[in-house]
C-alpha cells in the first residue's frame, strides 16, 4: 500500500516536470520568433567622426542571371578620405505586392557562350551621356527633413536610377529588411533599382562559414523585393569595410569580412540569383583595396565611396587606376556614395557633380556606370552638413535650378 502510494506520488510528479518543461520550451520558442521580426533600431551613426587625411518607370521581367567568380588585386595607392551618415528608420514592413514585372532596367541577363550579363540601362533614368546618376534621400536621422524619392523625382527631369537606402544586421537577430520594406512603395513608385546597403553592424551573427542565417535571410529579402515587389536589386553588403572595421561600426577584421563575403554570395547564389553583388570600400589606399577584395564569391559591381573636401580634384584621376585593375569583363563601376565632404557652395557642389560626370570619365573609363550622390543634410562633427544636390522642401532654391540645368543643357 505505501509503495504503491510512493510510486503514484513519484509519476505525478515525473509528469509536472515535463509538463512545466514542455511550457518553457514553447515560451522560449515563442520569444526566439517574436525576436526574429524586431528590425535593428535605428540609429545615428558616426556623428562625431573625423575625416581621414589619406520620365516613366521602365517594367520588364529579368530572366535568372549567372554567377561569375572573380578575383582581382590592386596597384593604387591614394589618400583620400570619405564621411557620409548612413541611419535608416525602423519601421514595419510594407504590405503591398507586386503585379510580376520588374521595376528598373539593367536587364542582367544571361548573354552567349560566356554567360555574359546585359547591362544595358534605361533610356527613363537620369544620365549625362552615359553616365547614370542615382540619390541617397535623406531619411531625417541627421537632422535634415526627411524625404523621398518622389519628391526628389518630382524636381529631377528623369527618374533617379539607384535608390539607396541603409539597413543593419544586428546581434542575436534574424535580418527581415524591414528598414528596406518601410519605403518600398517609394522605391517602386520611384522606377529606380534599389541599392540596399546592408550593414553587419557590430557583429557577423548569422554571417559564418558554421551559421549561414542571416546570409540566407538578407538573400530571402533581396529575393522577395524583386519576386514580390517586382523591383531589382543591387546589394552593396559590408560597405566601407575598410574604414568601418577601424572605427568600429564593424567588427573582427579582414578575415570576418571575407568569409562573409563568402557566405552570403553563396547565399544569394541559392536564393537571389538575380541579385547584383557590389563591392563598396571606402576611398583608400593600395593595400586596402587589395586585402579586402573578396577572394572567394561573385563581385557584379565595384567602386569607392569618396567624400572629397576640394572640389577641384580629378575624379578621374583618382578613379581610373581603380577602375582599370577591378572593373574589368562583365563587372561595372559605380559610385556607391559621393557629395561634398564639408559645407560647400552651390558651386563647389556643381563643379564636383560635373567632375564625376564629365567627358573624360565616360572616355576614360568604358566600365564606369555612374554614380549615386548622398543627398543627406546631416549633424556632422559638431557641424551641421548640407550634401544636397535637390532640395525638395526649397523648390526654388538656387541649387535646384542648377543640377537640373547640369541635365538638360539649359
Amino acid at each position: 500500500m505505501v509503495q504503491s502510494t510512493l510510486l503514484a506520488l513519484a509519476l505525478t510528479a515525473l509528469a509536472a516536470t515535463a509538463a512545466n518543461a514542455s511550457a518553457n520550451a514553447q515560451a522560449a520558442g515563442q520569444l526566439n520568433a517574436q525576436d526574429a521580426l524586431v528590425a535593428p533600431p535605428s540609429r545615428s551613426r558616426h556623428a562625431g567622426r573625423s575625416h581621414r587625411a589619406t520620365a516613366a518607370p521602365a517594367v520588364h521581367k529579368l530572366k535568372r542571371r549567372a554567377s561569375s567568380k572573380c578575383k582581382a588585386s590592386s596597384h593604387y595607392d591614394n589618400d583620400g578620405g570619405s564621411e557620409e551618415d548612413e541611419s535608416p528608420s525602423s519601421s514595419d514592413s510594407s504590405s503591398s505586392s507586386g503585379s510580376g514585372s520588374t521595376v528598373g532596367d539593367s536587364q542582367n541577363n544571361s548573354t552567349g557562350v560566356n554567360n555574359q550579363i546585359d547591362w544595358d540601362m534605361s533610356s527613363n533614368f537620369l544620365k549625362i551621356g552615359n553616365i547614370f546618376v542615382g540619390m541617397l534621400p535623406d531619411d531625417g536621422s541627421g537632422g535634415g527633413q526627411k524625404e523621398s524619392m518622389s519628391q526628389l523625382n518630382s524636381i529631377l527631369p528623369a527618374k533617379s536610377a539607384w535608390y539607396g537606402r541603409y539597413a543593419q544586421v544586428s546581434n542575436g537577430k534574424t535580418f527581415d529588411g524591414s528598414q528596406i520594406y518601410s519605403v518600398m512603395d517609394d522605391i517602386k513608385e520611384s522606377g529606380a533599382i534599389l541599392a540596399a546597403s546592408v550593414m553587419p553592424y557590430g557583429t557577423w551573427y548569422g554571417l559564418t562559414e558554421s551559421d549561414n542565417r542571416n546570409a540566407v535571410a538578407i538573400a530571402k529579402v533581396c529575393n522577395d523585393i524583386y519576386k514580390t515587389h517586382g523591383v531589382e536589386v543591387w546589394l552593396r553588403f559590408a560597405h566601407e569595410m575598410n574604414w568601418y572595421q577601424v572605427d568600429g561600426t564593424y567588427s573582427g577584421g579582414v578575415s570576418e569580412f571575407q568569409t562573409g563575403w563568402k557566405v552570403l554570395s553563396k547565399a544569394i547564389e541559392e536564393y537571389a540569383p538575380e541579385t547584383k553583388l557590389w563591392w563598396s570600400p571606402n576611398v583608400g589606399s593600395d593595400s586596402d583595396y587589395e586585402k579586402y577584395y573578396p577572394k572567394e564569391g561573385r563581385v557584379d559591381v565595384v567602386g569607392f565611396d569618396w567624400y572629397p573636401n576640394d572640389a577641384s580634384e580629378s575624379f578621374v584621376a583618382k578613379a581610373k587606376p581603380f577602375h582599370d585593375k577591378y572593373a574589368k569583363g562583365d563587372i561595372k563601376m559605380v559610385q556607391g556614395e559621393t557629395g561634398m565632404h564639408r559645407p560647400s557652395s552651390d558651386a563647389e557642389k556643381m563643379q564636383w557633380a560635373r567632375s564625376l560626370s564629365s567627358k573624360d570619365a565616360q572616355e576614360q573609363m568604358p566600365n564606369y556606370l555612374g554614380w549615386m550622390h548622398f543627398n543627406y543634410d546631416k549633424y556632422e562633427n559638431g557641424r551641421q552638413v548640407d550634401f544636397k544636390l535637390v532640395k525638395p522642401e526649397q523648390k526654388s532654391a538656387a541649387i535646384n535650378q542648377q543640377f537640373v540645368s547640369f541635365f538638360t543643357g539649359a
